[in-house]
């Protein structure tokens, strides 16, 4: 009899200490995945998220010959958009915004110079638009499907009449989709967010006001002797 509840009191004892162990392997599993998890997030996950690169440049060029008079130039807005990233994503269009900012009537011309005026869109309540639409080519040139390291460039060009006291801006928008998950087999698509880039200037750049007219030529002296 008390070899039988010897063994029983083992078994019990066995027991326990089986579910225990049971318990402590699983709670080192989820920590263990946790762990992992975590280390996932931070050093493997941010390379899998989607990035778009969406950058821009402005230039200007003096029409020659129309410095004095009319003083035509042309703007060149060029734009790139890449995947410096790993996921895809795909662009299906861009549209290109342009307007017109008088410092002047947007109180925004500096009297001071201790005191300057921040272009701010807060304060800016007089605009001209100009433009929207695809910007020439383009919407066409930068729609793509990108893969890691594709890359895709185009140039807007537009003609302008300088006027002085005037900032144009340009914005362009870049709509298209990306996988909503690192896991393809969950991802859905939706739509790119925060894609865009913008371009502010004085209107014909900013050394067209240091321009200086062209001299006259210099008259043919008179010959004054009596013939």
């Amino acid at each position: 009899m008390q070899v039988v509840a010897a063994q029983e009191k083992k078994s019990w004892i066995h027991k326990w200490a089986d579910t225990g162990s049971k318990l402590f392997q699983i709670a080192a599993l989820t920590v263990a995945g946790a762990w992992a998890w975590v280390g996932f997030k931070q050093t493997v996950a941010p390379g899998l998220e989607t990035k778009v690169g969406v950058s821009s440049e402005l230039h200007w060029v003096a029409v020659p010959g129309t410095k004095r008079g009319t003083k035509i130039c042309e703007a060149s807005l060029q734009v790139k958009v890449n995947n410096p990233g790993k996921s895809p994503f795909d662009v299906e269009k861009a549209t290109v915004t342009g307007w017109l900012v008088p410092l002047k009537e947007n109180g925004l011309f500096p009297t001071d110079a201790s005191d300057p005026k921040a272009v701010s869109p807060g304060k800016v309540s007089l605009l001209k638009y100009f433009y929207t639409g695809n910007g020439g080519s383009v919407s066409h040139d930068v729609a793509d499907h990108y893969t890691e390291g594709v890359e895709n460039t185009a140039s807007f060009d537009l003609f302008f009449k300088y006027k002085p006291l005037t900032l144009v801006a340009f914005y362009v928008q870049i709509e298209g989709k990306r996988p909503s998950s690192y896991w393809p087999f969950l991802a859905a698509q939706v739509p790119l967010k925060d894609s865009y880039t913008y371009q502010v200037d004085q209107l014909c750049g900013g050394n067209w006001d240091s321009h200086t007219p062209e001299p006259k030529p210099a008259s043919p002296a008179k010959d004054l002797a009596p013939h």
